[in-house]
Order: C-alpha cells, then structure tokens, then sequence
C-alpha cells in the first residue's frame, strides 16, 4: 500500500458532497507522467520534493545545514530482464539522488516503496528524519519498474486510486471487461512474456545494478530500506543479492512465504482495528462509557444494522443502505486507521453513528465536505496519492495471491469474510472477477519466490507495529521467527501501538522528531546489529483517545467540525 505521513497533509474545506461514500469510493481522476525529463543515463537536476509542502512538517527541528538540500535524477537504462539473457529490449528506471548535506558522501541510503505500484516519491518524509541521523549519506529514490516514471504500466481502463484494494472496491460490475481490456492494453505493447517481467525479482536485479552504477558518486556504505511491498521488494533483493548492501532494514513487513493481497485489504486490517478499539476502551473512560468492555460487538452491531437496511444514521444522511453502504462504512473506518491523526477518529466515529444525535448528523456532514478536500488533494499529488494499477495488478495477482501461497477461499467465503469485515475494502469476490480476468505469471524459487534471505551475510533489521493494518503484527513475529532461526546477525523489534510504516508511525514524547522505529533502525545500521538502541519505546508518545491533546482538537475540529471527538 501506498503509505504517506497523513498527520501532515493539509486539507481546506470545499462545498458539502452528498454522498461522502460515493466520494471515497470515486476519487478524481489521477495522472502519473509517464517520464521524467532528461536524457537517458544523463544526471539532471530535479527539486528534492515532487510537490510544494510534501517536505517534513514545518515544526520538524531540521538542522540548519539540512535547510537547502539539492537532488538530481536520472533515467537508467535497465535490461527488460536481467535473467534471461536473450531478451533484448530495454525498459527506463527513474532514480532520484537527494545530495548529503554534509561531504564527503559516506555512502548511500535506498528507500523502496510498497504497493505494489507507489512511487518512490512516497518516501520523501523519509528524507528529513535519516539525514538528521545520517548526514554524510546521500538518499535514492527510485520507482519499481513499471511505476511512476519507469515505464509506467498504466491503464485507462481502470478506476483511479490510491491503492489496489481501493480500486478493486471500485471496479464497474462489467464481469472483468475493464481488467482485460488493460491486460489486452499493456501486452500489446510488451507482450505477454513481456509483461512477466515486470516482477519482484527483476525489480530487485534493478536496484542491484543501480547501486552498482552511481555507488562511486557516494561512500562505500550502502543501506536499503523497504516498507511494505517494498519490505517484499528488499528481502527480494537480500535474497538474490546477499553480500551488496551493508545493511538491510524491512518495515511493514511482508513475509514472502505467507503475504496475502487479500490480508491486506480485509483480514489484517479488521484484525488492527479491532486491537485498536480494545485499546481505546483499555486506556479510556470515555471510550469505554461509549462502547462499553465488549467494543468489537459494537462495532459489529452497528455495520450490522447498516447491512440489514435497519441504519437510523444511514437514514437521517440518506446513505445507501445494505451492502452498498456497509462497503462504504468499511473502507471509511479502514482510511481512518492509516494516520496518527485519523485514528483518533475510529471509536468516537462508531459511537456517534451508533447514537446519531442532531450533533453527530453535522459532524457527519462536515466529515463529507473533508472527504471531498481529501480526494481533491489526493488528485492533485498523483505521485503520493496514487499507484500504477497496471503494475500493482500484475504483481499481486501473481506474487501476492492466495490462489499462489496457500490457495484460494471460495467466492462464497470471500464473500462472507467481506460482509463480516468492520474495518476493509471488501476485495474478495472483485479480487476473483480479477483473478480470471488477468493473466498471472509464475513467479520463479530459483529467482527468490516464498524465501527468506535467511543466508545473507548482510545484517538485517525489521520493525513491526503491534497495530499494522495492513501486514500485521503476527506476520512480523512469523518473520523474525524465521530470521532468528537462520543463526545470522538479523534483529526484528516490535513497535508498540505503530500502524503501518513505523517508521513515521511511532512518535515518541519528545515529538516532533525523528519517531522511534526509524531511530532503531539507523541504530542497528551503525552498529551493524550489535548494539541496537532501543529506548525510545519507553518514550513512545501515548495515543489520546479521550480528546484532550491538540492534536485531538485539530483532528476533531477538520473532520467533525467541532473540538469535542466525543461531542
């Protein structure tokens, strides 16, 4: 999934939409360009951030000499496949290289990004935090193959989106017309062996040679880091390439052996917030009084009046009602849980459609004027808010698909477990209309498929939140179980109540800074895994359920148009 700090993003009010599901589930169109400027394997210069006021929060304590930072970008030439050696066409790989502010360059710091199908762009709140820890390092960015600026496997055909759960949710009731008239689209223009090798392993061969190609601009040091897709992306690259880098770090993490697309979008993320709920009413009297000990019956109760057309909130906002309704019920609450800001929403968001108070219709109709401003920004940052469908589809429904890692659940049972769901975008039965409609390549053991890089040399460090919505905190513990029987130097921490991305999802009391996930990291990266600080999690900022904090107040006041989350 695409994954960007949403405590930052600014929204404005616009006019008040009629239908806030109809909105989260329509976003406007969005535009990827198809290339960035400049001759092929030629450095050009390139701004730092693909967008004004995409850089760190302004009340970042950045350092002075951090103040005027520089970047250049280049288009590198990759082989179509780096395995097959009679394949001769070529594809571009889109490489931004954000300058270190202090020289000489120590080395290199590699950001993949997740999805699949998100550009490196999404990574650019990244770049603030390391270089405050890492100076010396010069960070890259670069797009997956096929994504963003690397020949982008776009299609027309297919619903705008911020992520392929969210455009599987939206695809048109045309029994998989849309799905193959993009397959149809893209082989045409590569083919259909073509097309198999826009994957994981070719993507990792990428990143191998891009270091091999601009490691002599920097320091000999080479770190990578992927959240995500881009954890998958990266044990990919340790796996094929196990003695390139000088460290390793995977958040998010998705293990190669049980990683579902299915998880993502339902499972995992209703399992999330209902941990998250139990927390709430855990640490809050008010989140208690609202949804009493028992918060998940609740939450289930009220999508459950929703789904059987007995909804007194759906019927005071006009909503749909039945399985229309509930899926946008579903993938609201799922939104919601992605941000240290939007979470706060959940509960008091359950509690006030359960209670539907002439106050609790008005901060729902205020929520629909900010979801309308959300989508609109989300339009107009296509490189953050958007990803590559053509690309995201071919990966998951060949690498990510539990038709590929432990088989398929009857339409029936994807169906059930959609319905069921509190939290998700109820992909199962689109995900089967898809499954038949696009033809999955055969993702290759002998290129790193379902292994772990259990064998490298190279150290390696992961951080999993004990709240990811998307790949869960179980899949994290189920990894470091398989890196620590590998009797290598690797090291895999748990970040208490962090969402997915801890790296920018762990803020500690000494907020705002640099958050605790990506300070373990760089710590285990300078001591190679043998003395890992781990301290900030007893500074770990406290989640404000009860309202109380300004951050509450802020959220509160955008998204309900009133102070009180609660009232």
């Amino acid at each position: 999934m695409c994954i960007r700090d949403r405590v930052s993003t600014q929204s404005t009010g616009e006019p008040m939409a009629k239908d806030m599901w109809c909105v989260l589930l329509t976003l406007l169109a969005i535009g990827m360009p198809a290339r960035a400027a400049g001759q092929n394997n030629v450095w050009y210069p390139c701004p730092v951030y693909s967008y004004p006021g995409t850089g760190p929060p302004d009340n970042f304590p950045l350092p002075a000499a951090h103040r005027n930072l520089t970047a250049s970008c280049i288009n590198l030439t990759m082989p179509l496949s780096h395995f097959n050696k009679s394949e001769a066409r070529t594809i571009t790989m889109f490489l931004k290289r954000v300058h270190a502010p202090v020289t000489p360059s120590q080395g290199q710091i590699w950001l993949l990004a997740g999805g699949p199908g998100c550009s490196g762009a999404i990574h650019e709140a990244n770049i603030a935090p390391l270089l405050t820890q890492m100076p010396a390092f010069d960070v890259l960015l670069p797009d997956h193959r096929g994504v963003g600026r690397s020949d982008p496997l776009e299609c027309l055909a297919l619903p705008p989106a911020r992520n392929l759960g969210q455009m599987l949710a939206r695809l048109p009731a045309d029994g998989g017309t849309s799905i193959q008239s993009c397959y149809s689209q893209l082989a045409q223009k590569w083919g259909r062996e073509g097309l198999t090798y826009f994957n994981t392993a070719e993507a990792a061969a990428d990143v191998a040679a891009g270091i091999n190609r601009t490691v002599s601009l920097s320091g000999p040091s080479v770190f990578v880091y992927g959240n995500s897709y881009g954890s998958y992306w990266a044990n990919r690259f340790l796996t094929l390439f196990p003695d390139v880098a000088t460290g390793v770090a995977i958040d998010g993490i998705c293990p190669p052996d049980i990683c579902k697309l299915t998880d993502f979008y339902d499972t995992n993320s209703d399992t999330a917030g209902m941990g998250l709920l139990n927390v709430c009413t855990r640490q809050s009297s008010k989140c208690r009084a609202a949804l009493t000990d028992t918060p998940a019956v609740m939450a289930r109760y009220a999508l459950q009046m929703m789904a059987s057309n007995r909804s007194t909130c759906a019927t005071k906002l006009a909503l749909p009602l039945g399985p229309a309704g509930l899926g946008g019920i579903q993938a609201a609450l799922f939104n919601m849980l992605e941000g240290l800001d939007t979470r706060l929403l959940v509960a008091p968001w359950i509690s006030r459609f359960l209670r539907c108070s002439d106050s609790d219709v008005r901060a729902f109709q205020h929520f629909q004027v900010t979801v309308q401003a959300q989508a609109r920004w989300d339009a107009q940052h296509p490189l953050l808010a958007g990803s590559t469908q053509g690309l995201a589809l071919n990966v998951a429904l060949s690498e990510l698909d539990s038709i590929m890692v432990g088989g398929p659940l009857s339409p029936g049972l994807e169906q059930a477990r959609d319905l069921g769901a509190v939290f998700g975008h109820a992909v199962g039965v689109s995900l089967g209309v898809a499954r038949a409609s696009w033809r999955a390549y055969t993702p290759s053991p002998e290129q790193g498929y379902a292994k772990f890089a259990s064998s490298a040399t190279t150290p390696l460090v992961g951080v999993t939140g004990t709240l990811d919505q998307m790949t869960s905190h179980a899949w994290g513990l189920h990894a470091r179980q398989q890196y620590d029987n590998s009797g290598q130097n690797n090291r895999i921490f748990s970040i208490p109540y962090a969402a997915h991305g801890a790296a920018l999802l762990s803020p500690t009391d000494s907020w705002p800074g640099v958050h605790c996930a990506q300070q373990i990291i760089v710590s285990a990266w300078r001591s190679k895994n043998q003395a890992v600080n781990v301290s900030c999690l007893q500074d770990l900022a406290s989640i404000d359920f009860d309202g109380n904090s300004q951050l509450a107040k802020d959220v509160a006041t955008k998204w309900f148009g009133t102070a009180d989350l609660w009232d």
